[in-house]
């Protein structure tokens, strides 16, 4: 994917951007496409990816450039978890650590709650947190609901509104 500065220009000639539905649609008749149709497609992780100018580039970026008209300063974080929705109610600036903190909880939990998992050696609940890049435990809890609870204050004091549960 690219990060290279977006030129505004180019895209308002570009595509008309819709900030209620976050769809982008071509201004401009192309080999492949026609002058309304959406632009691009669903990538593996679910990002709208759009091809232009040779290179891949992703449409919640594009969006949120020619809604604020200036290029996003580092990443762009769907607050809903939704990669593909690109309403402009759904994007928001987030640092690399704050993106990270707002994705969702892993496949492989076995707990159901991110950040929690139980430790078959202690007989008991784990807590845990990433902190500036270092994993980070709060502590041993006879129930997963107190791990939970641990873990919920912990995110929101470390990560606030970004902090997904």
């Amino acid at each position: 994917m690219n990060t290279k500065p977006l030129d505004i220009a180019y895209l308002n000639e570009t595509f008309n951007y819709n900030p209620l539905s976050g769809d982008l649609t071509w201004k401009k008749k192309g080999s492949r496409r026609s002058v309304g149709s959406k632009a691009g497609s669903k990538g593996k992780l679910g990002y709208i990816c759009i091809g232009m100018q040779g290179r891949i580039f992703k449409a919640h970026r594009i969006a949120f450039a020619m809604f604020h008209n200036r290029n996003p300063i580092g990443a762009i974080d769907h607050i809903n978890g939704d990669t593909s929705d690109n309403r402009i109610s759904n994007l928001r600036e987030a640092t690399l650590k704050n993106n990270a903190a707002n994705c969702k909880t892993r496949i492989d939990n076995t707990s159901g709650i991110k950040g929690v998992h139980y430790s078959k050696r202690y007989g008991k609940w784990i807590a845990q947190i990433q902190r500036n890049g270092k994993r980070c435990g709060m502590g041993y809890f006879e129930t997963k609901e107190e791990a939970q609870k641990a873990r919920i204050e912990a995110a929101q004091n470390e990560y606030g509104e970004f902090a997904k549960h």
